[in-house]
């Protein structure tokens, strides 16, 4: 048996109706929405009259006054020292030479005659055995160390530098150092049996002549490799002396001696 439907309670013709009517009411609802305009609230001014303001009404107040604080008088110091016085001086007269009064003094002046109390008769008359000896100006030299002098001294074949103090220590050093590694016999630590870096510092002076003070002094070590030293440091030539302040002067001079036995 088939069921037969009212045409006229057939919504489905009708479905494209109502979308569209849906979408018109949402457009129209949203064009609403869109011209709406929105103000914001606005606060009442508020004006104050000061007539109309009862001073009741106001707190309490406090007035504060400023007082000027009077600075007080800061008196001059006294001086702590007091002025010097000059003292008052009389005023002197005018001297007139024309009134000097002329003194007598007539008494007779006596001269005696000085009386030697030695024998002419043994004074010398030959002065042919007196032995004149010449006298030094030199009192005593200044000794300077090494790194203080002004000038040292100029070791022979370092004159050119003379004029160059910087130089002339470099030449003395360098000359000092071969001549010692020249005349020094290594063998000696030898026979001694010595091994290994051997370090001897010895001090001498270079006398204001140019010449080797005897007194050598070393550092402990073997009286024969300290012997050996000595000798070789009296073998130095003849030196142009230190100076300072343009004068001769005596140098202390240290040379440390290192050398190696195998």
């Amino acid at each position: 048996m088939k069921i037969k439907k009212n045409p006229q309670q057939n919504l489905e013709n009708y479905s494209s109706v109502f979308t569209l009517l849906g979408l018109v009411l949402s457009l129209f609802i949203t064009l609403i929405f869109m011209e709406q305009k929105t103000y914001a609230s606005e606060k009442p001014s508020v004006t104050y009259d000061p007539a109309t303001i009862k001073m009741d009404a106001l707190p309490n107040m406090v007035n504060v006054i400023r007082e000027e604080k009077k600075q007080p008088k800061i008196e001059k110091p006294k001086d702590l020292i007091e002025p010097i016085k000059e003292p008052q001086t009389k005023p002197i007269d005018a001297i007139d030479p024309t009134k000097f009064k002329k003194a007598e003094n007539n008494a007779d002046i006596i001269e005696k005659p000085i009386n030697s109390t030695e024998d002419p008769s043994n004074a010398p008359t030959d002065f042919g055995d007196i032995e004149y000896v010449e006298v030094s100006e030199e009192i005593g030299a200044e000794t300077v160390p090494f790194l203080s002098v002004d000038n040292i001294p100029v070791f022979p074949g370092c004159e050119k530098y003379i004029r160059d103090n910087e130089k002339s220590k470099k030449c003395f050093n360098k000359n000092m150092s071969k001549f010692f590694g020249k005349n020094f016999d290594i063998g000696v630590a030898e026979d001694l049996n010595l091994s290994g870096m051997q370090r001897i510092n010895c001090q001498f002076i270079i006398d204001s002549h140019g010449d080797i003070s005897p007194d050598i002094q070393t550092t402990k070590t073997h009286p024969e490799l300290a012997k050996e030293i000595k000798d070789v440091i009296k073998k130095l030539p003849k030196m142009i002396p230190a100076k300072q302040n343009g004068k001769p002067v005596n140098l202390i001079y240290m040379l440390p001696v290192k050398f190696y036995v195998e």
